[in-house]
């Protein structure tokens, strides 16, 4: 099956004027914001509630937290604070979703944390380790072909592999920076 996906709940003028709406008809799972790049509370429990009247998966969309470049900038964390940042914010999102009645589906890298954890096997540990603590059961999504998807797949995490219709590659496999 073919899942089409897309990050939400990182920009508040699109919950406002209906985009998040409006682009809920033609996805089959979102990726919301859990506040380390973009979102927060009140954002991803809309997110949340629009994505359970449209019938719409919903994942966690953890990052590096560095909102003030969008979590495009990579960061040199320690293990162990990186782990506690992407656990706290997956368990956010889960929390938010519990108490809507809404399980979540997956979990999904952002920006610069997903395109680190593509090429360092220790950065995709650490990720999957947070999945883990929070729920073991989430699938998780990774670029096709990389690092990360056989860490996770080591891990014994359910794992999603995926492919990006709007962006450019380089020639190992990795997305091409925007």
């Amino acid at each position: 099956m073919m899942d089409i996906n897309s990050d939400m709940g990182e920009i508040n003028r699109l919950l406002d004027d209906g985009t998040y709406e409006k682009l809920m008809e033609y996805v089959t799972s979102i990726n919301v914001a859990c506040g380390g790049h973009a979102g927060d509370e009140t954002m991803m429990a809309a997110m949340v509630a629009l994505a359970k009247e449209k019938g719409v998966n919903v994942g966690a969309h953890p990052s590096y937290p560095d909102r003030e470049n969008f979590g495009r900038n990579d960061m040199n964390m320690d293990a162990n604070e990186l782990l506690d940042s992407v656990r706290d914010q997956i368990q956010l999102l889960v929390d938010i979703g519990t108490n809507n009645g809404v399980n979540l589906s997956h979990v999904k890298a952002h920006g610069a944390l997903y395109n680190r954890a593509v090429i360092d096997e220790d950065i995709a540990q650490t990720i999957g380790e947070a999945i883990i603590q929070v729920d073991p059961l989430l699938k998780v999504m990774g670029l096709a072909g990389s690092k990360m998807l056989s860490v996770f797949d080591g891990l014994g995490l359910d794992t999603m592999a995926e492919a990006f219709a709007d962006r450019s590659y380089e020639s190992d496999g990795t997305l091409r920076n925007r």
